[in-house]
């Protein structure tokens, strides 16, 4: 180490020793799409990192799932807008006779009321014991309805990609 530079290999290990800081304490809820294994549809998964072990777990109650580091490809969470609706909308048949007249009132009843409502999709890509690649998803479980990623979703995102990457450490490429 210089006296005052660190070598890039130096900063290279002190930040990841703050990875694996925050991979201890970082997980992800969600509700997985289809089964795995023992862990059926519909249960409330959840992924940690065990960066001592380098493994992350899905548990779900009594059940749990195992997936060396070595094998993650990646993790995203991405937004899958829905369009809840309601019953025939009274207000916007008002609206639409005081604009419009009568027309607009039966246009503005058929109006149905929708509100958006986010859901977030958690996409864990993987490689299988036999090399395939492989992909498992989720409902992210959130507490009410955010209309952006929490901050945590971000830094579990982040946190499962620094991963993914560091099984090319070291390896060079051609395009």
């Amino acid at each position: 180490m210089g006296l005052f530079f660190k070598t890039s290999e130096e900063k290279a290990a002190s930040q990841r020793k703050k990875d694996e800081t925050m991979e201890k304490g970082t997980s992800y809820m969600g509700y997985p799409l289809q089964n795995l294994g023992p862990i059926t549809t519909g249960s409330v998964v959840t992924i940690k990192m065990h960066p001592d072990e380098q493994k992350i777990s899905l548990t779900s109650g009594k059940n749990s799932i195992d997936l060396p580091y070595d094998r993650i490809l990646g993790f995203s969470i991405n937004d899958e807008a829905s369009l809840s609706s309601g019953k025939i909308s009274i207000g916007g048949a008002i609206i639409g006779s005081a604009i419009f007249g009568p027309v607009g009132g039966v246009l503005g009843g058929l109006q149905k009321k929708g509100k958006n409502k986010i859901s977030w999709i958690g996409t864990l890509l993987y490689e299988s014991k036999e090399g395939e690649r492989k992909e498992l998803n989720f409902t992210t479980y959130t507490l009410g309805n955010p209309d952006k990623k929490t901050f945590q979703m971000n830094q579990f995102e982040t946190l499962m990609n620094k991963i993914a990457v560091r099984r090319y450490d070291g390896q060079s490429f051609e395009l």
